[in-house]
């Protein structure tokens, strides 16, 4: 990985005037908005309580299928990541912004997938320790929650900040509140006809949230598809006006969903099983570290006086070998707990659980 991006450390090697219809201004937006993703899935999964929770809430059917499954998604996303740094230095050595902007949300993307992995691995290989006990989730998945919150304010500045959306962008913003909208939701929903004991009153509270949400969505999403077609600042009006009750709305929602008595309960984990879980988070944590820093010094170059400054070019250098590196480490800490099967008592209380 160190030698594919050492040829960017030279600098860019084109014609300094290769013209890129994105600006170094929305480039340098898209790298904050990166940054600001990366940085919220680390601190709810990696920096939080949520250590002791476990990242997929649907039911496990065997603990050990479930650690092999995260640990191919870190193998495959590992590999994705190092072939999206790689391409990452080329576009950015040749100056091509328009490459290098899409390829700055690829990379958040495959961080957080493997982020969502590697602590999901982490959560199972801690209670492969005795004595350990699996957590109950509550009634909201305040991390799906807290993602889709982040996904529509950040659709919302991008109408803000950029009045000139192409109609490409305004479908893609439009689908992003659609999704996470859907996701909040839906959760909603879930939680007013969930099994586990909740008052009345919280039930129909969420009932109430999920018909508010989707009462603010549909006045949204209807401006979003007429702006995409006309394009004219009065429809552009209308989604920034209809937009505010939306962010307003999923606010309230996502503190409601934290409320104690729908949080559930923390698993139980001994000191030996902390130790395990944290020493592959160490190498996620790592890796995040280092995606986040080489986002920061890609913008420091672009508000640079030049591209080709050998000092900028020589960090994101380093920070490609870093995110090797830590890539390494925490394969290494994955193949030495892989469960086997006498190690496997507490992911099967947790797949019964």
């Amino acid at each position: 990985m160190a030698n594919a991006a050492s040829p960017s450390a030279r600098g860019p090697s084109g014609s300094a005037g290769s013209s890129a219809p994105l600006s170094h201004r929305a480039l340098g937006r898209a790298c904050s908005e990166a940054i600001d993703r990366i940085q919220l899935v680390s601190e709810l999964l990696l920096l939080r309580e949520s250590t002791t929770q476990p990242v997929a809430r649907e039911p496990v059917s065997n603990g050990t299928k479930s650690f092999g499954k995260s640990r191919d998604a870190i193998v495959a996303n590992t590999k994705g990541l190092a072939i999206l740094i790689k391409e990452f230095s080329s576009q950015l050595s040749h100056q091509n912004i328009t490459g290098v902007f899409f390829l700055v949300r690829q990379v958040a993307d495959q961080v957080i997938v493997l982020v969502e992995a590697a602590t999901h691995a982490a959560y199972l290989t801690a209670l492969q320790d005795e004595g350990c006990r699996p957590a109950s989730p509550g009634s909201v998945d305040h991390y799906a929650f807290a993602k889709a919150r982040q996904a529509v304010h950040i659709a919302y500045s991008r109408f803000v900040e950029n009045s000139s959306l192409s109609r490409e962008q305004v479908l893609e913003v439009s689908k992003t509140f659609a999704d996470s909208l859907a996701v909040i939701t839906q959760g909603c929903k879930s939680a007013a006809q969930s099994k586990q004991a909740l008052s009345e009153s919280d039930r129909l509270q969420f009932a109430n949230c999920a018909q508010a949400l989707q009462g603010s969505t549909v006045p949204l999403l209807s401006s979003l598809k007429a702006y995409a077609t006309s394009e004219s600042r009065e429809d552009l009006r209308k989604c920034l006006l209809f937009g505010r009750p939306v962010l307003e709305t999923v606010d309230c929602v996502v503190e409601y969903g934290h409320f104690p008595q729908f949080t559930g309960q923390p698993a139980k984990l001994t000191e030996r099983g902390r130790a395990s879980q944290t020493e592959i988070l160490g190498g996620a944590m790592a890796a995040v570290g280092s995606c986040i820093q080489l986002l920061r010094n890609t913008k420091g170059l672009l508000e640079g006086k030049s591209l080709s400054d050998p000092k900028q070019w020589q960090k994101i250098v380093n920070c490609s070998k870093a995110i090797a590196d830590s890539t390494k480490l925490l394969s290494s800490s994955l193949k030495f707990h892989s469960p086997g099967p006498s190690r496997s008592t507490s992911m099967q209380s947790y797949a019964q659980h």
